[in-house]
């Protein structure tokens, strides 16, 4: 944070930055960035959600395409009225009415999902789906319902891909997973880390209940209770195939308990582990049990001469085309996880004034910017191919970038303007935004 001190950014005279965090902009208050003849909500122009209230309005359009642009957390607008109530998060689609579309959360996290529905079928953020989720990561979950339970869908029959899950979610009735509750779609890159809790069957840490689908790299970490049907990643795996896939939470329950899979119907399980000693579980219905220090060594998944390898797992630095995997003692434990690519946050963003005179003698261009708890290394704000850069900070309430106007009105000419504001975080992400203006030039008549 920057602290009551002013900072010292980039030296470029005549611009001058104000951080103040925290600010909520409405998504009213933003101008269209640009013209897309596409349909509001087809794939190639998804809804974009900023905020709890655009998340909530998916559950009235169960068939459109969505698109997550920032995240969200307690801190976001709407977080009061539809998260921190008294049953909390309504999922989104239920068995009546799932959800059909594509959300794509663009490597982007939903923090403090709460939900307190222990009388509620089909529980999660989304309660049924059978489009495609992809993309999203869910930190710190409280999910609590009846049956079909997970911390991302209580039922899913669509398509889950590189997703993941952390906290804690419980069932009271059966068919509870950390990720899934009720599977019967394909789900590949994903993982979740969140504690699950079941007082019925069909209890795992990624998936309670599997069927007819793929799981195909996946892991599971947090620890698993249950009655019956317990298992590190999957509680009961009916029909379902299984690979590239390991646990390591402790598990525990009163029959059929797996390190791995708790009870196999006629399932396919390969090239998946689980570690014999974290789990406190010595056998599962699928799978090898490996020790936490052959858990670690990426020759147990890459080495096929290892025992229950068939395969190699496509591992950074190893023969593959993807680089799904890798592993690093620092990170996660020191087991294999999955490596995600750097990504620019697009963040909401208000230029102020709206409209611009070149002739003006003003003193500051204003632009208010949509980030929290930060550490600010530059911003810029930039037409064309011409930027400005910002040369100190001074952190209050809100974030609020102050640029010289005359620097910006030479960047400028007469007409709608659509001007960037870039910059990057001491944490290495960077983030954008965009917000479009009307500049005209009284000497030469007004803007078109």
């Amino acid at each position: 944070m920057f602290g009551s001190k002013s900072y010292l950014l980039t030296l470029t005279s005549g611009v001058i930055l104000i951080l103040i965090l925290s600010l909520s902009l409405p998504a009213s208050a933003l101008n269209t960035q640009e013209e897309n003849v596409f349909a509001p909500g087809s794939p190639e122009n998804p809804y974009k959600i900023r905020d709890w209230y655009e998340l909530d309005e998916v559950r009235y359009e169960l068939d459109a395409s969505y698109e997550l642009v920032n995240d969200l957390n307690e801190g976001t607008h709407g977080y009061d009225e539809f998260v921190d109530t008294g049953k909390g998060w309504k999922p989104l689609g239920n068995s009546s009415a799932g959800f059909t579309g594509c959300f794509d959360g663009n490597h982007h996290i939903i923090q403090d999902i709460y939900i307190n529905r222990s009388d509620g079928w089909c529980v999660g953020l989304f309660g049924y789906s059978q489009g495609d989720i992809k993309n999203i990561g869910l930190e710190e979950v409280d999910v609590t319902g009846d049956w079909y339970v997970g911390g991302l869908v209580g039922v899913n029959r669509g398509e889950v891909k590189d997703s993941y899950s952390t906290g804690e979610v419980t069932g009271v009735g059966y068919d509870v997973g950390g990720l899934i509750g009720l599977n019967y779609g394909d789900v590949e890159r994903s993982y979740s880390a969140a504690d699950v809790t079941g007082n019925g069957y069909r209890v795992g840490g990624l998936i309670g209940n599997h069927n007819f689908a793929d799981v195909v790299d996946t892991y599971a970490s947090g620890t698993v209770e249950g009655i019956f049907q317990v298992g590190g990643l999957i509680g009961w795996n009916h029909w379902g195939s299984v690979s590239n896939s390991y646990a390591r939470g402790a598990v525990s329950g009163g029959g059929n308990i797996g390190g791995l899979i708790g009870q196999n119907w006629r399932g396919y399980v390969a090239n998946s582990f689980w570690d014999i000693e974290t789990s406190g579980i010595d056998s599962s219905a699928g799978g090898t049990g490996k020790n936490t220090e052959e858990m670690k060594d990426v020759a147990t998944f890459t080495d096929t001469d290892t025992e229950g390898l068939e395969w190699a797992w496509d591992f950074v630095g190893y023969p593959g085309d993807e680089d799904i995997w890798d592993i690093d003692e620092g990170i996660n434990d020191g087991y294999p996880f999955f490596p995600r690519e750097d990504h620019a946050v697009e963040v909401w963003v208000r230029i102020d004034p709206s409209t611009l005179n070149l002739r003006s003698n003003g003193n500051w261009v204003t632009a208010y910017i949509d980030l929290t708890d930060i550490d600010v290394n530059t911003v810029t704000l930039g037409y064309d191919e011409e930027k400005v850069s910002a040369v100190w900070g001074d952190e209050q309430d809100v974030m609020m970038v102050k640029f010289h106007m005359s620097e910006v009105q030479d960047m400028l000419e007469p007409g709608e303007v659509e001007l960037i504001i870039e910059g990057n975080t001491t944490e290495g992400t960077d983030f954008f935004g965009y917000d479009t203006i009307r500049v005209i030039d009284p000497g030469r008549g007004r803007a078109r």
